[in-house]
């Protein structure tokens, strides 16, 4: 398109941006075409030398008349520049290019349309960009406001790229006010639906759990200061009484270490006694009892070895070289295992002693060891040490061995030991003593099971035979899995 004049290309690139909406201070991306009017309208209100209107030549011949009368000049681009060229039109042209459009740009977009005065007297504004002091101050005020904002978005920049490094979230970004679609459009927003009421509480109330009480802390024993006598009551000693001062938590191993070398021997070679007792070096003062003036005898003699805490028992199966040991006491453990190697020298088992024994151990196993008898077995089961078997006939071929247990449980208890199907028909119940076979035997012949009548006698077990049942008291007292029977 082709224009007249620099100030009417000027206007068309203005009234084209304004009609595109292009706003300097958006952060909208524009097209290509946007732009490019933007840096075209820059360049032109940067050089805007004053020119002479032009008018578009028309080849309908509408001049014709005047072409006469005036000289016309036509340019490569078809304009024709009309007008009487007198010396007043020389002069003109010969100043127009020091007269430039002010530079100072309005609040709506336009540039100023006056010229610069060339020259100011009073020196209160740059009169070769401007038009008067009115236009300076403006464009003065617009280019600091236009720094400040520039020097802002730097800062918020920095900022951002600060709290991005530590990780930090962004401040939500102020929304405006609420307008008047915003409020139509929150009333015709469905009511959010109220929440249900609570369901009544069950009939079958929950048991509570009791909160547990924080247990009390153990008061502390005061760790104090004592004095104690240790007397030499060695061979061929004159019996002198050391004085020691010791703590309630000292090892006493560090008193017999001192006390030795102050004897001048060796703390292997000597032994201490409380009250009689052998003292060990691995307790304390206060765990044995030692108070203000007590006193301890050092003798000749090896340090003993600490015992270890020994347990009472009853012998349930014992085979000569192998058996068990079911604890009398709670906390214990379960049934142990003893071998004859465990045995105190001298000493010889049967089932139904009373035994005393230490616990040994070897990885996770455990096993008694120095076991004693302190109470034998009564004399009523001294014929029947081996056991005694009660023999029953005469079952149904499909009985189940839990089934049996079941029936033998319901009529002697829970005296009988192991229960075996030796063949089609006929079981095997081992007794301890021979005296509850004989009783079991008497009270299970004739009795029903499954539709036929049972056969009960006893035989005593002797050591020839192939397998002998032996007493299982943990399997007794408890009831029989049915998967564990035997088809």
């Amino acid at each position: 398109m082709v224009f007249a004049s620099r100030e009417e290309e000027i206007d068309y690139l203005r009234d084209e941006l304004e009609k595109a909406g292009y706003d300097e201070t958006s952060k909208k991306q524009w097209d290509e075409a946007t732009l490019g009017r933007v840096r075209k309208l820059r360049q032109l209100e940067e050089e805007a030398p004053r020119r002479r209107r032009a008018d578009v030549y028309d080849e309908s011949g509408s001049d014709e008349e005047e072409s006469d009368e005036e000289a016309e000049e036509v340019d490569e681009q078809g304009i024709c520049w009309s007008g009487a060229r007198g010396p007043d039109m020389e002069e003109e042209e010969a100043e127009a290019p020091a007269r430039r459009r002010c530079a100072h740009v309005k609040e709506d977009g336009r540039q100023c349309p006056n010229f610069v005065l060339g020259s100011n007297e009073k020196c209160d504004f740059d009169p070769t960009r401007f038009c008067g002091p009115a236009c300076a101050a403006a464009a003065a005020a617009r280019a600091e406001a236009l720094a400040a904002k520039m020097e802002a978005e730097a800062l918020e920049r920095k900022r951002a790229r600060s709290e991005s490094d530590v990780g930090a979230r962004k401040p939500a970004t102020r929304r405006a006010a609420p307008g008047l679609s915003d409020m139509m459009a929150a009333c015709a927003r469905a009511p959010e639906p109220e929440p249900e009421p609570e369901a009544p509480p069950s009939p079958v109330a929950r048991k509570k759990k009791k909160k547990k009480k924080p247990k009390k802390a153990k008061e502390a024993v005061p760790d104090e200061i004592m004095t104690i006598v240790v007397r030499d009551r060695r061979k061929d000693s004159s019996e002198e009484d050391t004085t020691v001062k010791l703590r309630t938590s000292t090892k006493l191993a560090r008193v017999f270490g001192a006390y030795a070398d102050g004897l001048g021997a060796s703390v292997d070679t000597l032994r201490f006694l409380y009250k009689g007792g052998d003292v060990y070096g691995d307790e304390t003062a206060g765990a044995i009892g030692l108070a203000e003036g007590a006193c301890l005898e050092c003798v000749d003699g090896d340090p003993p070895a600490k015992q270890k805490k020994r347990v009472t028992g009853t012998v349930v199966r014992w085979d000569g070289s192998r058996g068990g040991i079911e604890p009398a006491e709670q906390g214990s453990g379960g049934r142990i295992a003893v071998r004859v190697s465990g045995v105190r020298r001298g000493t010889s088992l049967r089932v139904g002693d009373k035994v005393e024994y230490a616990i040994g151990r070897k990885g996770d196993a455990r096993f008694a060891v120095d076991v004693m008898v302190y109470a034998p077995a009564a004399e009523a089961d001294e014929d029947s040490k081996d056991g005694a078997v009660v023999t029953l006939a005469n079952l149904n071929y499909d009985t189940k061995r839990y089934d049996l247990k079941e029936h033998i449980g319901s009529i002697v208890g829970k005296s009988f030991g192991r229960v075996e199907l030796t063949a089609k028909g006929r079981a095997a119940v081992g007794f301890r003593t021979l005296a509850q076979a004989e009783a079991a035997a008497a009270a299970l012949d004739g009795t029903e099971l499954a539709g036929r009548s049972l056969s009960a006698r006893v035989r005593k077990e002797s050591q020839g035979r192939r397998r002998a049942p032996s007493l299982d008291v943990a399997e007794a007292a408890a009831p029989a899995s049915p998967r564990a029977s035997p088809r």
